[in-house]
């Protein structure tokens, strides 16, 4: 009985996941912003930054038969998880460059992770206003947008998480256990993708044995076939980075400059900036408050203004019940807003520790893709539940013939639903055309017109040399200079062994320093300190030091 019951089960998600024409239009509007995203690459090319170098090497010395490795063969790579580096080495094998091929990936992954999104949406919303806007609202919104056009990981991690508590949320309902095996099939792509994937396997399996109705024998079992499924491969990965080089992973640690308050305060800064779209007028609002209440406090308060306005909405769609909300089953309401709000809440715990403690240096907007696109699905079901309500009462007031306050209602809602989205498509197009005119990170103008690489352009180094640079992942995407593993110099004991190195060393050594990256070390103590010729000095505030051997 139980089997008929879970087939019976599949059939009916099948049936509501067959294609339709709203569905169809869906799909279109997923494929139209991957094709935008693709669009922003056509001057220069996907963007990058340090973090995309790592993946790039480390792609094409596996290609080459040389393993996860680096730079030229120095470093094993053990900062990232092996996924996103694996599939960019399919691709080099395949005849195609891993940054190039990088750009049509992540592109792919955002169109998929909207489209699983809609999907999502599709089978809980009611109203096609509604879904237009979480449409429009999912396909500009700016952290998933930024994801989607750069050489990094995170986009492939949020196809992959959506699609992982997707199947999480739908087993609590069916228990199909195929839609378990799902989950963990997913997590743990998502988790070979970035090792923040730990919240997202965390989430789940609290889910799991916590759930009611369900025997606790059952609960553990269903939390160790999932366990065994996630988390198996980033085991074996990691037990690899601690064989090779005695630990799990090789972040430098970072003494974190501030607080933990302040970065609780700067996370909801940060996230509202991104959910706000941050327009003009926002940004003068800030600059005026902060000069009374300082970052942090206007953090805090832009932090508990967003939830009031949460909090306002769910108390509003509580209250307004109608006949059609009391027939609709609690868990489409209940279950995926907790399970999405819980994974929201472990994932920003899991930045905030890494800003704070893990040597992050900041809460870039690459982080916010998970959050915002979740925050989006939490909102969009109790703000269709509010617009139906309200549309109903309107139009029971109509039958009476009364003032028809709830129309008004609706029309005012719906109203501060698309004067959200200007702000965001404002943002989306100036974004755009700067990404078809400059570029993105290290793929930018500024950066291709940059005195350090243009210099390198023309003269490149030739025979055995040695590079000590601060940009040594953007050299190598730029120029495709390859760069020996050497300690960046950030304390005095660090350029003494810097200056050393240089004079025992029979190769020839290059420095190459450049103000666009955080220094530890400025320019000109280097130069005093290995007392070396300066070849050439830069206009963006480098330095070129090399000594001929002999």
């Amino acid at each position: 009985m139980q089997g008929s019951s879970e087939a019976g089960a599949s059939r009916g998600i099948a049936a509501r996941l067959r294609p339709d024409a709203v569905t169809l239009l869906l799909a279109a509007a997923a494929l139209i912003g991957a094709a935008l995203i693709l669009a922003r690459e056509v001057n220069y090319g996907v963007g990058a930054n340090l973090d995309s170098a790592a993946y790039v090497s480390a792609a094409r010395n596996a290609a080459d038969g040389n393993g996860f490795v680096v730079l030229h063969n120095q470093s094993p790579y053990v900062n990232y998880p092996p996924l996103f580096p694996a599939a960019l080495a399919l691709g080099d094998l395949a005849g195609l460059d891993p940054l190039t091929f990088a750009g049509w990936l992540n592109a792919a992954a955002f169109g998929l992770a909207v489209f699983i999104a809609f999907l999502w949406l599709r089978r809980r919303v009611q109203s096609r206003f509604i879904l237009a806007w979480a449409v429009a609202a999912l396909v500009i919104a700016p952290p998933l947008v930024y994801v989607g056009a750069l050489a990094g990981s995170d986009a492939l991690f949020v196809c992959f998480a959506l699609a992982a508590l997707f199947c999480a949320e739908a087993f609590q309902r069916v228990r199909s256990r195929s839609l378990l095996v799902w989950a963990g099939v997913f997590t743990m792509l998502a988790l070979l993708t970035r090792y923040v994937g730990l919240s997202l396997a965390a989430t789940v399996i609290a889910f799991l044995l916590l759930g009611s109705g369900v025997p606790l024998r059952r609960r553990l079992e269903n939390a160790a076939l999932y366990s065994a499924i996630a988390l198996t491969p980033i085991a074996i990965w990691l037990t690899r980075n601690l064989i090779q080089i005695g630990a799990f992973t090789n972040h430098s640690q970072i003494p974190p400059d501030n607080s933990f308050s302040h970065n609780l305060a700067t996370l909801g800064l940060r996230f509202a900036e991104a959910l706000l779209g941050w327009s003009r007028l926002e940004r003068a609002l800030y600059a005026r408050a902060s000069e009374y209440a300082g970052n942090a406090g206007f953090a805090l308060a832009a932090a508990g203004l967003a939830l009031f306005a949460v909090a306002a909405i769910l108390i509003a769609a509580a209250a307004l019940k109608t006949h059609a909300a009391k027939r609709t089953p609690r868990f489409v309401l209940r279950q995926p807003v907790a399970m999405l709000a819980a994974f929201a809440f472990v994932y920003a715990a899991a930045v905030l520790a890494g800003v704070t403690y893990q040597g992050e240096l900041n809460f870039h907007i690459r982080f916010f893709a998970p959050l915002y696109v979740v925050s989006l699905l939490i909102a969009a079901l109790p703000l269709d539940r509010l617009l139906s309500a309200l549309r109903s009462r309107g139009s029971a007031d109509a039958a009476l013939r009364s003032t028809r306050p709830a129309s008004v209602l609706w029309v005012g809602a719906t109203a501060a639903l698309i004067l959200w989205l200007l702000p965001q498509v404002g943002l989306y197009a100036e974004r755009f055309q700067l990404h078809l005119t400059e570029g993105v990170g290290v793929t930018s103008k500024d950066w291709r017109e940059s005195g350090v690489v243009r210099y390198l352009e023309a003269n490149p180094p030739q025979g055995a040399y040695d590079l000590a640079s601060n940009i040594r992942g953007e050299l190598h995407l730029l120029v495709g200079l390859p760069a020996t593993h050497h300690q960046i110099p950030c304390r005095p004991e660090d350029l003494r062994g810097l200056a050393h190195w240089m004079h025992s060393d029979g190769k020839d050594l290059y420095v190459i320093w450049s103000d666009r990256k955080e220094l530890c070390i400025d320019p000109d103590e280097i130069e005093a300190a290995l007392n070396a010729e300066v070849e050439a000095e830069f206009s963006d505030g480098g330095v070129f030091a090399a000594r001929k051997p002999g």
